[in-house]
């Protein structure tokens, strides 16, 4: 369950975001609801904007996979790290420390504090 800002997000502020993506925010809404019936209005506003960064990612491996004899390859990334009650999911960057091999570091961990 969502907490903070996105506990507080209406399905106005949903639909507003969606039109500012999509030429067809309803049905981009429609979509997303149908995946996810008993997301939160924050939680699938969560999911709008993801989509609306990683949709260019995964056109660009498609393009590549169709044009290249050689292997194209993409991750999807869901860990949830600790920090902030787990409320960051996945979030930008977060899985760079195990794409190069480096979750044994402390600063992943916050450092000695534990921040």
């Amino acid at each position: 369950m969502p907490t903070g800002r996105a506990a507080r997000i209406t399905e106005a502020e949903v639909a507003a975001a969606a039109a500012r993506r999509h030429p067809d925010p309803a049905a981009l809404v429609a979509a997303h609801r149908a995946q996810r019936p008993d997301a939160s209005p924050g939680e699938l506003l969560a999911h709008l904007i993801t989509d609306a960064f990683t949709e260019g990612s995964r056109k660009l491996a498609d393009a590549h996979a169709a044009r290249s004899a050689a292997g194209t390859f993409a991750y999807l990334f869901r860990w949830r790290p600790a920090a902030f009650g787990g409320s960051l999911g996945a979030c930008h960057c977060v899985e760079l420390p195990f794409v190069f091999d480096r979750t044994g570091l402390s600063q992943v961990r916050g450092g000695s504090n534990g921040v």
